[in-house]
C-alpha cells in the first residue's frame, strides 16, 4: 500500500515548520516565507509525490483552514499550537491551510474561506475582531483555539487554559515557600492578559495577602515592542525597589516577559531568585535554558490542540450540541527560578 505523504513529511524532509509548509502549499500570496524557502519546500513536496486534494466551487475535501495573528517579538510558545493542529488533523485523514497576519496587517478573509475550500476554520489571534469572527461564520464553522472569546460571538466554540487556575498554583506555590510581598508583571493588550490578571487578584484575595497599587504594573498600551518592554521592566524594578516593602516575588503574565524581567533583574544586581523570586506562564522551551531555570505554569498544548480539531469536526459532521466552552488543566513546573524569600536588601547597580 502506497504511504500516504502528508504535509508533516514534507516539513521533515525540507527542515522546516509544518506552518510553513501549509503556507506554501495553500498558495497564500501575503506568505513572509522566503523565497529560496519556499523554492525547497515545493521542490521537496514534487520529489516526494504530494498532491493537494481537488476541491469544487462549494465543497472543501476534507481541508481545514487556521487563522493564526502573531506578534513578532512575543510569545514564542504561539507556533506550538499549529504544529499540534497539523499532526492531529493528519491523523484523521485531513489537510491544513494556513493563513496569518501580523496586528499591525489590516483583518481580510483569505480567498479559501470565501470560496469554501475549507470545511472549517481553527482561530488562534493575538486580537479579534467579532465582526471578523461573524464574517467567516458566514461561511463555514469556526473554532477559538487559545482564547475564550464566546461571550461576543455566539456560536463559537472556545478551548483555553484555565488560566485563574494557573495564576492560583503559582501564588499557593510562593505562598508555599514564604512568599507574602508577590507582584505581577503584564505588558501588551490580550485577552488571557486580562484573565491572568483577574486570577492573581482573586488568588490574591482569596489568600487574604496585600495588593498594594504599584505592586501591579501592567500597561496595555500598544503592541509588544522590544525596546519598549525593556524600558518597562527596567522602570518597573527601579519602582519596586524603592518601595518600603518591595515584592519579594513576582509572577509574570507569560514566560516571555517572565524572562525579560529575570534578565533586568540581574542587570541591575538583583539575585534572581534569592532576592526576586519570578513564575512565567506556559512553560515554553526557553524556561530550562535560562540561568536560573523558570518556574512556569505549563499549558496542555497537545490536549489543547487535539480538542479543537475535535469540536470543529463535530460541527462540520452536524453533531448537534449547545455551544461549548472548554478550559484546560493546567499544570504548575517549579524550577530553580523560585526560592524562599530572602532578608537581604536589594541595592541596585544603577
Amino acid at each position: 500500500m502506497k504511504r500516504r505523504i502528508t504535509q508533516s513529511s514534507i516539513a521533515r524532509e525540507a527542515g522546516v515548520s509544518c506552518a510553513a509548509v501549509s503556507m506554501v502549499l495553500s498558495g497564500n500570496p501575503k506568505s513572509t516565507i522566503a523565497p529560496e524557502t519556499r523554492e525547497r519546500i515545493l521542490r521537496v513536496a514534487e520529489t516526494l509525490g504530494y498532491s493537494t486534494p481537488p476541491a469544487s466551487r462549494h465543497v472543501a475535501l476534507r481541508t481545514i483552514g487556521y487563522l493564526h495573528n502573531y506578534s513578532p517579538t512575543i510569545n514564542f510558545s504561539a507556533g506550538e499550537l499549529p504544529y499540534e493542529v497539523t499532526h492531529y488533523l493528519e491523523e484523521m485523514g485531513y489537510d491544513m491551510l494556513m493563513a496569518t497576519r501580523s496586528p499591525q496587517q489590516p483583518i481580510t478573509l483569505p480567498d479559501w474561506i470565501v470560496q469554501r475550500r475549507v470545511q472549517g476554520v481553527i482561530i488562534q489571534g493575538w486580537v479579534f475582531d467579532p465582526e471578523w469572527v461573524r464574517e467567516i461564520l458566514r461561511y463555514v464553522p469556526a473554532v477559538s483555539l487559545n482564547h475564550d472569546v464566546v461571550h461576543c460571538l455566539p456560536g463559537l466554540d472556545s478551548v483555553a487554559p484555565d488560566n485563574a487556575s494557573g495564576m492560583r498554583m503559582g501564588l499557593q506555590h510562593l505562598a508555599a515557600l514564604g512568599h507574602r510581598r508577590i507582584a505581577f508583571f503584564s505588558k501588551g493588550e490580550h485577552p488571557q492578559f486580562r484573565e491572568r490578571l483577574l486570577g492573581y487578584r482573586a488568588a490574591m484575595s482569596e489568600m487574604a495577602l496585600p495588593i498594594p497599587p504599584d505592586y501591579i504594573a501592567s500597561d496595555d498600551g500598544g503592541l509588544p515592542n522590544a525596546d519598549a518592554d525593556e524600558a518597562f521592566a527596567l522602570s518597573t524594578l527601579h519602582r519596586w525597589m524603592a518601595l518600603p516593602e518591595p515584592p519579594t516575588a513576582v509572577l509574570a503574565v507569560n514566560d516571555d516577559y517572565a524572562l525579560l524581567l529575570m534578565a533586568t533583574a540581574q542587570s541591575l544586581g538583583i539575585a534572581v531568585p534569592t532576592q526576586l523570586s519570578v513564575i512565567g506562564f506556559d512553560n515554553t522551551a526557553s524556561c530550562g535554558m535560562s540561568t536560573p531555570s523558570l518556574t512556569s505554569i505549563q499549558r496542555p498544548i497537545t490536549a489543547m490542540g487535539r480538542m479543537a480539531v475535535q469540536l470543529l469536526l463535530d460541527r462540520i459532521n452536524g453533531i448537534g450540541r449547545p455551544q461549548t466552552r472548554v478550559r484546560m488543566d493546567v499544570e504548575l513546573i517549579p524550577r530553580a527560578s523560585t526560592v524562599a524569600p530572602c532578608a537581604t536588601p536589594v541595592a541596585l547597580l544603577v
